[in-house]
């Protein structure tokens, strides 16, 4: 039999679906194209290896594996022809055999392609190519090695303990946001930009101005406002104060005290954070307890340091004990519990156990994840997630971020809580807070979001469980890369006479740590094997359920209470001025005008900003079969109040 000609190879590879095209150039440069008699006159090789560019000293380079391959041609009049196609083994290396163009002529370019997955309008798998680096070359030789290549592919930082993304300034990031949720923040930025904008200018020229309320009246009214309309004195009611406590924008878990049975406690202390000397930001401690069916308040422990101290463990007054007789003193000591509610919720619910948190599974996963078909539950649930951390960096928390100019802690200390957080977050063991009592809808909807994801990671892990299986390897590394940049391991934040009342988002304590470098990493490992045990296989389901969870419903439900709480300059802020303690009323213990405008701004553009939600799969990424299973239990999430359309699918705001 004659053997065919590479020109007739590479016809053929034009013909075929793109399953086919992917094993005909895989095969072309495996074999060189080594013909019978030899290989044509006029056949080159290009051989090389891929490598991660970013690395640390004294740490072993690492490849990239499994990506795609391919040489193109450069010629007249914009033309691009492929002349190569193939496959970085797992040692990052690979080898492609092309003939040179007949023409004199041309530029060649070696592109690195990994392959994007959605869905078609009717559920099939669609691959799109996307080059993630690219090098030109002119005419090579006839044997071309060119080494080893620096591939600049989702680096991670190590300026900070932060599991992050690098992305320098300049720099492109490894991803671009969808189309639409462009769309959604241009509307919402327009909306709601040009209100900011004209209460700082006024606030420039007149420090007092404009005045709180007539900051209020130029957004739209939130959840409080609204209620207090229709029925007012509800808002500041115990019966309101505790629904939010439980089901608002950082949903609490108390703690049972040993010392008094049946009393409950939540706490927030900050005596190790170091403070701004200018805004109020006190320790609180709310204790309740359940009577029936309800939780009713016990009193309150509100305690603030020294006036001018900033230092962290610096001097503090003594602590006020207010109860719910005491009238106005109890009214405003729950407005300063608010303000560390708050401010708790923005750092630590929001910020580090969602998006800091989900992070570094989505860096490791897209280092590593590329023919193992976890990616494709895992990915829909990543994308965008460092692009909003990055961008929040400086509009949020960093040295001029809302959260550090608009709260009492530095810049520093809130670094320090980000790290604190992370160190406490690990997916081993862990499940959702079952609900307290009938009116816990926080506890109710995320018991029932847990059993749908259960049952669609199953599923899927059974359905491609040979193809997974196969590429183990891929979450073998996933699996080192993410606990290699964990942060150390923080213990529960229980005091010595502390007893969970749900220990399910403590996650396993028992079982001993990874270490490395010294350190006792917050995150475990879910495999450490190429190949697959029933463990592993456990593990893996617990970790896509973990990461799927924190980056849809428990996001959707912390960012998306932020107007609902902090909408009402008078009802919630993030510090105070003063004491503290006062009327609501007094506008000399509440924000400044910028501060105050920036709070309804970001919680509104938060809130409001729409898009890439399960329900609505816009971006068809979504496995089909985890929305059909939301929209079987639709009628279940309603009848506990919640409605799922407003479950995110993703960290995009």
């Amino acid at each position: 039999m004659t053997a065919p000609s590479v020109e007739a190879l590479g016809g053929a590879i034009t013909r075929l679906d793109e399953a086919g095209r992917e094993a005909l150039a895989a095969w072309l440069a495996e074999q060189g194209a080594v013909l019978a008699g030899g290989p044509p006159p006029g056949t080159h090789r290009v051989r090389g290896r891929l490598l991660f560019q970013d690395w640390k000293p004294g740490h072993p380079q690492r490849p990239l594996h499994h990506f795609d391959v391919e040489i193109w041609e450069h010629g007249l009049l914009g033309r691009h022809t492929r002349l190569a196609a193939g496959r970085s083994g797992l040692d990052g290396v690979f080898e492609l055999s092309y003939v040179a163009p007949a023409h004199p002529h041309h530029r060649l370019e070696l592109r690195v392609i990994e392959q994007q997955r959605t869905y078609g309008p009717h559920g099939e798998p669609e691959a799109t190519p996307h080059t993630v680096h690219a090098e030109t070359f002119g005419d090579p030789p006839e044997h071309l090695d060119l080494g080893d290549l620096q591939v600049p592919f989702w680096p991670y930082c190590y300026a900070g303990p932060l599991p992050r993304v690098l992305i320098p300034p300049g720099a492109e990031p490894p991803q671009d946001y969808a189309r639409g949720r462009k769309t959604a923040l241009v509307k919402t930025v327009a909306e709601l930009g040009l209100v900011r904008t004209r209460h700082l200018l006024a606030h420039k020229v007149a420090p007092n101005r404009p005045s709180l309320a007539a900051i209020q009246a130029d957004y739209p009214e939130n959840l409080t406002l609204r209620l207090e309309r229709e029925r007012p004195g509800h808002t500041r009611s115990d019966a309101f104060f505790l629904d939010r406590v439980f089901n608002g924008l950082n949903p609490c878990l108390p703690v049972a005290d040993r010392r008094e049975p049946g009393l409950w406690r939540v706490a927030f202390n900050w005596n190790h954070c170091e403070m701004d000397g200018v805004h109020v930001l006190p320790n609180a401690e709310l204790h309740l307890r359940r009577e029936g069916d309800a939780i009713v308040p016990v009193r309150l422990r509100i305690q603030c340091r020294e006036p001018g101290v900033t230092a962290a463990h610096g001097p503090m007054q003594p602590a006020r004990v207010v109860t719910p007789t005491e009238g106005a003193a109890w009214q405003q000591a729950k407005r300063l519990f608010r303000c560390a509610w708050a401010l708790h919720g923005q750092i630590v619910a929001h910020l580090s156990v969602s998006h800091l948190n989900v992070e570094q599974y989505a860096v490791a996963a897209y280092r590593n994840l590329r023919r193992n078909p976890v990616r494709d539950l895992l990915f829909p649930h990543l994308r965008e997630v460092v692009l909003i951390n990055h961008g929040g960096t400086d509009l949020i928390f960093g040295e001029r971020g809302y959260v550090t100019t608009a709260s009492a802690l530095t810049s520093g200390a809130i670094d320090g809580l980000f790290v604190e957080a992370l160190g406490r977050c690990d997916w081993r063991g862990w499940r959702p807070r079952r609900p307290l009592v009938p009116g816990h809808t926080f506890g109710q909807a995320a018991t029932l979001f847990w059993e749908v994801l259960t049952q669609h990671v199953d599923e899927f892990l059974a359905a491609h469980r040979d193809a997974i299986a196969a590429h183990w390897v891929e979450l073998r590394l996933m699996s080192d890369e993410l606990v290699a940049h964990a942060v150390a391991h923080v213990a529960p934040d229980l005091g010595p006479h502390d007893e969970p009342l749900d220990a399910g988002e403590l996650g396993d304590q028992r079982t001993p740590r990874a270490e490395r470098d010294g350190v006792v990493k917050a995150v475990r490992p879910f495999t450490t094997g190429d190949i697959p045990t029933e463990a592993d296989w456990d593990a893996l389901a617990q970790v896509c359920r973990y990461v799927i969870y924190h980056a849809t419903f428990y996001h959707a439900w912390a960012n998306d209470r932020q107007h609902d709480d902090g909408g009402e300059l008078r009802y919630a802020a993030l510090s105070l001025r003063g004491d503290g303690w006062g009327d609501e009323a007094d506008d000399a213990l509440a924000q400044t005008p910028a501060e105050a405008t920036d709070q309804l701004f970001l919680a509104m553009f938060l809130q409001r900003t729409g898009y890439g939600y399960l329900l609505r799969n816009e971006d068809h990424d979504i496995p089909p079969r985890f929305v059909e299973l939301l929209r079987q239990h639709e009628p279940a999430f309603r009848a506990i109040g919640f409605d799922p359309a407003a479950i995110r699918s993703r960290i995009n705001i």
